[in-house]
Formats: C-alpha cells, sequence, structure tokens
C-alpha cells in the first residue's frame, strides 16, 4: 500500500518538475523571439499571486517609445501560454504608464496593473540609461 502512494507521488513530482521545465524553455524562447530587433526595448513585467491568477507580460518599444509588439500570459498552471495584446500596440510608453498608475485603488496593497507597470519601468529606465550613455545597441 505504502509503496504504490511513494510511487505515485515520485511520478507526480517528476511530471511537476518536466513541466515547469517546458514552461520555463517556453518563456526563456519568447523573451529570445522578442528580443531578436535590431534596436528598441524589451520590457518584462511579472505579477505572482499566492492565490489567483498571476501575469506576465511581455512588451517591445521602438526607439521612439511606441509599442511594437506585446505579449501577456494569465494563469494558474504551467499550462498558461503568451496571447497577443493589441491593445496595446501602437500606444506610447509614457501614456500607457500614466494610465496605468491612475489605475491602481489607493489603499490596495497590490496594484491590477502591478506587471504593466513593472514592464514600463524597465523600457524608461533603459531610455533613460541609453540617452545618458549615448551608446546605440540593443537593451533588453
Amino acid at each position: 500500500m505504502w509503496g504504490y502512494f511513494i510511487a505515485a507521488f515520485v511520478v507526480i513530482w517528476l511530471l511537476q518538475f518536466y513541466l515547469t521545465f517546458r514552461q520555463m524553455k517556453y518563456y526563456n524562447g519568447m523573451i529570445a523571439s522578442m528580443g531578436r530587433r535590431p534596436s528598441g526595448y524589451l520590457g518584462t513585467g511579472v505579477d505572482k499571486r499566492l492565490l489567483g491568477i498571476g501575469t506576465v507580460i511581455l512588451l517591445v518599444t521602438n526607439e521612439a517609445g511606441t509599442v511594437i509588439d506585446a505579449k501577456i500570459m494569465r494563469g494558474v498552471t504551467v499550462f498558461a501560454r503568451f496571447a497577443e495584446a493589441p491593445e496595446l500596440m501602437d500606444k506610447n510608453i509614457h501614456e500607457l504608464k500614466k494610465q496605468w498608475e491612475t489605475e491602481g485603488a489607493p489603499g490596495k496593497k497590490k496594484h491590477p496593473k502591478r506587471a504593466h507597470l513593472m514592464a514600463a519601468q524597465q523600457i524608461l529606465a533603459e531610455q533613460k540609461r541609453k540617452h545618458k550613455k549615448g551608446d546605440n545597441k540593443w537593451i533588453s
């Protein structure tokens, strides 16, 4: 009896390990594919929830700060996949950041657009760093 229980536990643990590995490989592949641009900025944002749906967002902007590619992944399992986010396309990252900041309710512990803000802040920080240094290489 205990032998079956232990065997089942080991099989489930190995399956979880394998599925997590596949999702990490998928995520890294998506980052790599979005980062293959001659110029621009890549920002990633993650909002992990202890209980509930987590969010991962990938934003790519051109040099002017216009979103040229946007993907979002929401889910609670390793089966979640990135989907296009057409509502973010062709919008300015500065305007999006302002919009997302105003969507947060005062006194709330977690911002509803926390992942979005994280990605926007990464892009804006890299733009600022690039303009300060004056380099022209791809920044991610």
